[in-house]
């Protein structure tokens, strides 16, 4: 276990849990107020509160990237009678708009930074001083994020999943975790060689292979790469819950905005 310190935080990582705390859970609370905040001149954000209005202010990052907010699981982590529970989707997925699907939608407009100054903005908005920062997987990683470029914001952060997208990370979710399921990677490898942009495997980082895919002017190379991104990804998060779900298998579209977002998440920006 590792522990950091700093002036306004306790930050512990590699921490063993408790079995039994990991199924604590509070009853579903609803949101009590929900908008859409405009944060520059195209995109707006989806933002949702619940809990107390006067409780200790928390917000929650979901993971992705591309994902959203769900059907609200999240508030159910955080006591209701203690917390001001505050949710939104990312710029360019969920119920924020425009999606990063849209024709034409440009990816320099969706990177970590502008990630950043959208919960600065959501931030200033709901008139929030500091807050409790909690972050899900590609959310632990915006969350970090966050927390360094305005650590004077964080009451504390609690990260789960826990990934920082270094370029090892990566890799291993990409290329090496292939050695677990060589079938569906092969898959992925073979669309991209198939693709006509010089990729080969063992040679080339498929990641960027599917970055040139997913940014490609005809939308059917994109939905085509998405497609096989999506059947991949669905096989490498499924290690120790049984296998690949149906209801994994028909998230195509979830998997395009993945995959779109993989130009600022896996690559950095």
């Amino acid at each position: 276990m590792r522990v950091r310190r700093s002036r306004r935080a306790l930050i512990i990582l590699g921490a063993p849990i408790p079995r039994d705390s990991i199924k604590v859970v509070f009853a579903r609370s609803e949101p009590h107020s929900t908008g859409f905040l405009c944060v520059d001149d195209v995109h707006e954000i989806y933002w949702e509160e619940s809990g107390r209005l006067d409780g200790v202010p928390a917000v929650y990052l979901h993971g992705g990237p591309g994902g959203t907010l769900g059907r609200g699981g999240y508030r159910m982590k955080f006591d209701p009678d203690r917390f001001r529970v505050i949710g939104f989707d990312q710029r360019g997925c969920g119920r924020s708009t425009p999606r990063v699907t849209a024709p034409n939608y440009d990816l320099n407009s969706n990177t970590t930074k502008h990630l950043i100054q959208d919960m600065e903005a959501l931030r200033t908005h709901l008139g929030v001083d500091r807050w409790l920062v909690n972050g899900v997987s590609w959310g632990s990683t915006l969350a970090l994020a966050y927390a360094q470029a305005h650590p004077d914001r964080v009451l504390g952060i609690v990260l789960m999943a826990v990934t920082t997208s270094a370029r090892s990370e990566i890799n291993w979710i990409t290329q090496t975790v292939s050695a677990i399921y060589p079938e569906a990677w092969d898959r992925l490898a073979s669309h991209a060689e198939q693709a006509g942009i010089g990729y080969q495997r063992d040679a080339d980082r498929i990641v960027e292979a599917y970055a040139r895919l997913m940014t490609d002017a005809d939308p059917a190379v994109r939905d085509s790469a998405a497609s096989a991104w999506h059947d991949w990804e669905t096989h490498h998060v499924s290690i120790g819950t049984g296998g690949v779900s149906a209801r994994s298998r028909r998230g195509r579209r979830r998997g395009a905005a993945g995959v779109r977002h993989a130009r600022h998440s896996l690559l950095g920006t």
